[in-house]
């Protein structure tokens, strides 16, 4: 197996956990991506001050992200994939697998939160401070992006879970991908109605 190949620090992992790393991957994209392609620069630009207008924005990215996260996890669609592996099914009782299953959800939902994804997120940024993202390279080298498949799918995946889940920095951020749009960090006020207001959004 790949995981046990040497050199190449692979790791095993189930099914769900890898649904998860997955989804927290799509976030990091949903933000760094299209931000670095809307205002044409480096990946640590984006986290330099962290009570400024981008810093705002992030928050509220992250809060329509993790809102469909959490109802997604909830949602039955996710059954299969979270349900007990042929191992905890054989060794448990139902008993066991419903309180395992219960508390497994309640941890992906702090997992998903906010706070949380807010904290992978500047983790990761600060990892990948010097890169340029793929998104940035992408429209400076006139190719089609991938913010369908980061902010779209979270923009579809509201739609399909709740018409009340409200996404609209989210689209926002594909329209301005689309339409291949340049700003400065200024003008991202005129786009986006978080940072119109001065309230802090929070959770």
């Amino acid at each position: 197996m790949l995981s046990r190949a040497p050199n190449l620090h692979g790791q095993t992992v189930t099914q769900d956990e890898l649904w998860v790393l997955q989804l927290e991957k799509l976030i990091v994209n949903s933000i760094i991506n299209p931000l670095t392609a809307i205002l044409r620069c480096k990946n640590g630009e984006l986290f330099l001050d962290k009570k400024g207008v981008l810093a705002e924005l992030i928050k509220v990215l992250l809060l329509e992200a993790s809102n469909v996260l959490q109802v997604l996890l909830n949602d039955r669609s996710t059954n299969a994939i979270l349900k007990p592996t042929p191992g905890e099914a054989t060794l448990s009782t139902k008993g066991e697998l419903d309180s395992k299953h219960i508390h497994q959800r309640r941890d992906l939902l702090n997992r998903f939160s906010q706070s949380q994804l807010m904290e992978m997120l500047y983790t990761v940024g600060h990892k990948v401070r010097e890169n340029t993202s793929s998104m940035l390279q992408d429209v400076r080298a006139g190719k089609q992006t991938e913010i369908d498949e980061f902010n779209g799918w979270l923009v579809e995946t509201a739609g399909y879970l709740n018409d009340d889940l409200d996404v609209t920095h989210h689209r926002i951020l594909v329209d301005l991908v689309h339409n291949g749009n340049v700003l400065d960090e200024e003008s991202l006020v005129e786009y986006f109605p978080c940072l119109k207001s001065s309230n802090t959004v929070a959770v």
